[in-house]
């Protein structure tokens, strides 16, 4: 049986997904666990100090509901866990970087609307390849700090497609 369940995307991401940029969320494992596991398409895990959980996400085919301005409604089609750092730049187009004359970012908004910032800031979301990029966003949405060697948390790694908008 699908179940439903809230996800929270802010305005950018919101867009990347309604033009098709992002199919992918990353979001941090909160428990300290012990192993993960993979069974008739649900991941599992095993904290520290309790029994065996099912990823907070959901399961392949569960449902994310996005709160807009409109409902979006997102279909899971795949689970995974990996560290921060292994984001492939594949996975990094697919978390919703884009490039602009050799520079990648996930967030242009800021630079598109104060030209002040654009020229003060230059290297604030623009990087030279899409996994710095996704490092510099995910550090300033999580507060992980990545640029520091030791620091290269587990995430959940839920891919997605669209399934209905409704205005």
């Amino acid at each position: 049986m699908k179940k439903e369940r809230p996800i929270l995307f802010n305005a950018e991401m919101v867009r990347a997904v309604l033009d098709g940029r992002k199919t992918q969320t990353r979001r941090v494992v909160k428990d300290s666990f012990i192993n993960f596991n993979s069974k008739d398409d649900v991941q599992w895990y095993m904290p520290f100090d309790g029994p065996l959980k099912q990823c907070p996400y959901g399961k392949v085919g569960d449902i994310l509901r996005v709160n807009d301005k409109q409902d979006v409604l997102l279909e899971i089609t795949n689970i995974r866990v990996e560290r921060v750092k292994d984001i492939s730049d594949e996975d990094c187009f697919a978390e919703g970087v884009t490039e602009r004359e050799k520079h990648f970012c996930m967030d242009w908004s800021r630079f598109d609307t104060d030209p002040i910032y654009k020229h003060s800031h230059p290297k604030t979301f623009g990087n030279d390849n899409p996994k710095g990029a996704f490092l510099t966003y995910i550090d300033k949405i999580c507060e992980l700090e990545t640029w520091k060697k030791d620091v290269n948390p587990w995430v959940w790694v839920v891919e997605f497609k669209v399934l209905e908008v409704r205005k």
